[in-house]
């Protein structure tokens, strides 16, 4: 080797020789190597130095200080002894470690750092070992190659090369590291999105706190409404990408590119996440209820949520739709932002409502769907609050009973909004249409709305009232929550001396059929029976102690268990029942009326089932009433009437009944419209042609359908809104 190369290649040696023995001469002196200050004595060789030791510091300099001078005899240059206090070291380690953890472009400026270290350490060695800079020309931009683009440079001289693979794993290191944080970044970046954490740059929007069943109606509804199209989902025990799938699997692409919908992690309880989804900005807020949660557990959460609202964010003033499993809190919801901002607060009690409308399907095949129907939140079929002035000027001074509510094209004038708020349904009613007159449609008026006709409907001079039901008896299997609710509704709908069944297990929630003794009922008489409805025995022996008219199969979850498991249960039920059926011999007509928590059980081939004169879907119900009162707040208390008892309700009356027995005139929908309201106080709103078929019904005829006589027959149905039918 050269003679020029072998001094520095001898200071390197001697270097790290002398560097263990300085340790191991101090170490025979008794001082510790573990803690203390630190004494640096050659590059980054520490030795610490107990602070309570016999040997002072003093000594320890001395001592580096004879390693710097048995080290001087190599000609080497030795850092200069320091002595750092512990509280500097702390710092400094204490600031490095919270600049590594909050601040991402420290890490990179650490590593950049780094690289120029090794650049310099690279371009020193070259300087080195080729001072004449014969093959290194340039040393620093040789070193930069050297660690950018290693083995590029093919040098002669062996410690050249030797450098050269020095500098390249400083490279590979280099990029390694780099790699590693742009990875990490991108990660931690995907990471954010995935959990929905990022900020929503939105306002009047409508935002979800929390996701279930009747999250995907309420983005249905919304699909087909003028209103706010973007909506944004606080999911809080869900995943961002279930609930996106979700979505994805009920809404088809078309409904999707109505909607922006931005789904978002988080806490109502928490301020940062309700800023995070501009909670404060939006004009409607829904707090949807708990469905893995009991009714108290679920209203207990509910209430905690709007404590936090109404602390979070004191100065929102836009509106409030809370989902609650019962009604017991619905006043003490309303009384929370009572002296706030807030412009409304509407309660939903899904439960309650469900109740009726099963009693109400009950009496009535055909109804559910048609319920449905009206809940689509189609324009055509739903109820609309519109402004006179705005949709009907022509109205604006004149009296309601001066209007021919079927004479305004694509809509019926059902009501209107009173002093109070409440709607009314008596669109004949002699008030004076004003300017901030609301009126009360199913579906919307058109342009032409305004140049319609002020033809009069003669008042009801005298209302007949017949009577539907008569006393029957009733099977009821299964069990349900608010059980109570429905069983008080039925007494109200149904004729004196009927006699009611009740088969149900305690395995679905039936723990309290006692409860059916407390119930002061006036128009039947109620048997429990405890067993499992898919027991034939259980089944035989309830249904042979009468001659049942019309049977309830109610679809009850066990704890734990899917939905479709409870349906399919219930056609298990079903397959016992009709074979009772078959066997007994009757000359009565069985009226099976089943209930399906899914609704692809609901698309069977039932038509082709004689027994089966309903299916019901309650959570449907459910879902598309949240969706509504999202829609407009008020429809919640126009649904309210007309499923339950008090006011008007919605009825399938023969079309015959408008007519004398001698004759079945034809004429249009508009007239036969007509003639049930100044005969019966009735509002006709649709009709279903040949009813035996289990036809379509079509709800708010337009065109030929309003207009066009036609001969009505002893099986055509009507849709009507009446009271009192009993």
């Amino acid at each position: 080797m050269d003679s020029a190369y072998k001094r520095p290649c001898a200071y390197f040696a001697m270097a790290f020789v002398a560097a263990p023995l300085g340790a191991q001469r101090l170490n025979t002196k008794q001082i510790k190597v573990s803690e203390g200050p630190r004494i640096n004595f050659f590059a980054s060789r520490r030795v610490r130095v107990p602070t309570k030791q016999t040997l002072t510091m003093v000594q320890a300099t001395a001592a580096s200080a004879k390693i710097q001078s048995l080290l001087a005899n190599y000609k080497m240059r030795m850092l200069p002894a320091t002595i750092l206090p512990v509280t500097a070291v702390n710092a400094i380690i204490g600031w490095l470690g919270e600049s590594f953890l909050w601040n991402p472009l420290f890490k990179v400026a650490a590593l950049f750092v780094m690289t120029a270290v090794f650049v310099w350490i690279g371009a020193r060695l070259f300087k080195t070992f080729d001072p004449e800079e014969k093959e290194a020309k340039s040393p620093y931009w040789r070193s930069l190659r050297s660690i950018a683009n290693p083995f590029e440079d093919d040098y002669q001289a062996w410690p050249l090369r030797f450098i050269s693979i020095f500098s390249a794993l400083g490279g590979a290191v280099f990029f390694g590291i780099l790699c590693g944080i742009i990875t990490e970044s991108v990660d931690s970046g995907v990471d954010v999105l995935l959990k929905g954490r990022t900020r929503c740059v939105v306002q009047n929007h409508v935002l979800l706190v929390g996701w279930n069943q009747n999250s995907v109606e309420i983005l249905k509804a919304m699909t087909k409404s003028k209103d706010a199209k973007t909506v944004v989902i606080m999911a809080e025990n869900q995943s961002p990408t279930d609930v996106q799938k979700s979505i994805q699997e009920s809404l088809d692409a078309d409904d999707r590119k109505k909607l922006r919908i931005l789904v978002r992690t988080g806490s109502p309880l928490l301020k940062l996440d309700m800023d995070r989804v501009a909670a404060e900005k939006a004009s409607k807020i829904v707090l949807l209820s708990q469905p893995e949660l009991s009714a108290q557990d679920s209203n207990n959460r509910l209430m905690g949520n709007l404590l936090a609202l109404r602390q979070i964010i004191p100065s929102y003033s836009g509106e409030i739709i809370a989902e609650l499993k019962d009604d017991r809190e619905a006043g003490l919801v309303k009384a929370l932002f009572r002296k706030t901002l807030v412009k409304n607060v509407e309660p939903v009690t899904a439960n309650v409502g469900l109740g009726r409308f099963l009693v109400q399907s009950f009496h009535h095949p055909g109804l559910s769907s048609i319920i449905n129907q009206m809940m689509s939140g189609e324009a055509k079929h739903g109820f609309h609050y519109v402004k006179a002035q705005d949709a009907i000027p022509s109205f604006v001074g004149r009296s309601l009973s001066d209007v021919n509510i079927y004479a305004i094209p694509n809509c019926i004038i059902v009501g209107y909004v009173n002093e109070k708020g409440a709607t009314v349904f008596e669109p004949s009613n002699a008030i004076t249409v004003d300017r901030k007159t609301e009126l009360v449609t199913l579906g919307l008026p058109s342009s032409s709305a305004a140049n319609a006709k002020l033809q009069p409907i003669p008042h009801a001079q005298a209302i007949r009232k017949t009577a539907h039901n008569q006393p029957c008896n009733i099977l009821i299997t299964g069990w349900r929550d608010q059980m109570e609710d429905m069983l008080i509704e039925l007494d109200l709908t149904v004729s004196k001396g009927t006699v009611v069944h009740i088969l149900a297990d305690e395995s679905c929630g039936c723990d309290d059929m006692a409860l059916i003794s407390r119930l002061n009922l006036k128009n039947y008489q109620i048997y429990g029976h405890v067993g499992s409805p898919d027991d034939m025995d259980a089944l035989q022996t309830v249904y042979s102690q009468a001659k049942f008219d019309r049977v309830i199969l109610l679809s009850p979850t066990k704890e734990g268990e899917e939905t479709t498991d409870a349906d399919g249960r219930n056609l298990s039920v079903f397959a016992l029942l009709q074979k009772l059926i078959t066997d007994k011999s009757s000359s009565r007509q069985v009226s099976v009326t089943v209930q399906f928590l899914n609704e692809e059980f609901a698309k069977l081939a039932w038509q082709e089932t004689k027994e089966v004169k309903n299916i019901v879907l309650p959570r449907a119900v459910a879902s598309k009433l949240t969706a509504e009162v999202v829609r407009d707040h008020r429809l919640h208390g126009l649904w309210a009437q007309l499923l339950s008892q008090e006011g008007r309700e919605l009825y399938l009356l023969p079309a015959t009944r408008y007519f004398s027995s001698a004759e079945v005139k034809p004429c249009s929908f508009a007239e036969l419209g007509a003639m049930s309201w100044s005969k019966f106080n009735e509002l006709a709103v649709g009709y279903i042609r040949d009813y035996s078929t289990a036809a379509t019904a079509v709800i708010n005829p337009t065109g030929s359908d309003r207009s066009e006589p036609v001969q009505w027959a002893e099986n055509d149905m009507i849709v009507v809104l009446a009271e009192d039918l009993q």
